[in-house]
């Protein structure tokens, strides 16, 4: 048998993590204009674009793959759309210093490495 300290104790855990999830901030979705936009710009320095949709929580990740060629001297270049996107770097060139650089340049960007 389960003690009841133990009960409360789980369900306060299960509680604190809903609320936590609930409270996240909904990411700010593109408008059509804006995400063709931003699939134009990235596709000028050679970036693929997908959209990568969460199955639990149905929401969709704007995601940038950056060429193979991709050099920390070409992270001036990107775009900075106004909307929430994730950059893939896998298989770039780009070095600890441009990932620096470039997380200060695109403080909202997530970056997948």
């Amino acid at each position: 048998m389960v003690s009841r300290s133990l009960r409360v104790g789980v369900l306060l855990v299960v509680v604190l993590l809903s609320s936590s999830v609930l409270a996240q901030e909904k990411p700010v979705e593109p408008t059509t204009e804006q995400l063709q936009k931003a699939k134009d710009e990235f596709a000028k320095i050679g970036a693929t674009y997908d959209a990568v949709i969460d199955p639990l929580t149905k929401r969709v990740t704007h995601t940038f793959r950056l060429a193979a060629k991709t050099q920390d001297a070409d992270l001036k270049n990107l775009p900075n759309p106004p909307f929430s996107l994730t950059l893939n770097l896998q298989s770039t060139q780009v070095t600890d210093v441009g990932l620096k650089e470039l997380m200060e340049v695109l403080p909202k960007c997530q970056i997948g490495w």
